[in-house]
């Protein structure tokens, strides 16, 4: 199969800037090893992105929170602006695309810090990778439960990951 000179193009790039792109590959299409594993990190981040949309709003956009959080993945509004700001450098509104990609990206940042799965889900829950006793109310009065959402985050990033 013939590689097409815009992939030969964003290869060189994601080798030269040291991370991963959006785009997803083909093993047919990488040279090497090391190019397949940057591309089974960009599967893995949306993987866990596509199992916390599940988990977070049963893949609805439009959802609202009790906590003030909206959207499919369910985030407050200072936490979007700032993953904007950070991972992009722009403001973006929160339309489903934009959703997925800023997610995406975020996930991928912390797989790049070296966060495995279920530390993401806890992370995404609670802001911390660890998990353990963290139950109780948050200041909205909204019960919270880290180890049962990581668990439910397992069962369904595992379930998911094979189709």
């Amino acid at each position: 199969m013939k590689v097409s000179v815009v992939n030969l193009l964003i290869l060189l790039l994601c080798s030269i800037g040291g991370r991963s792109t959006q785009t997803y590959f083909t093993t047919e299409y990488l040279p090497t090893k090391e190019k397949v594993v940057v591309v089974v990190e960009e599967r893995k981040a949306e993987k866990i992105a596509k199992a916390i949309k599940f988990i977070e709003s049963n893949g609805r956009y439009e959802v609202l929170g009790a906590s003030g959080e909206k959207g499919a993945y369910q985030i407050l509004k200072p936490t979007w602006e700032y993953w904007c700001k950070k991972h992009l450098s722009k403001r973006l509104e929160m339309t489903p695309k934009n959703q997925d990609t800023v997610v995406v990206v975020v996930i991928q940042h912390y797989l790049d810090r070296g966060y495995n799965e279920l530390q993401i889900a806890s992370i995404w829950n609670c802001g911390r990778p660890n998990w353990d006793g963290k139950i109780g109310t948050n200041k909205y009065g909204v019960p919270y439960n880290v180890p049962a959402y990581v668990e439910k985050f397992r069962k369904v990033y595992y379930d998911r990951s094979n189709s």
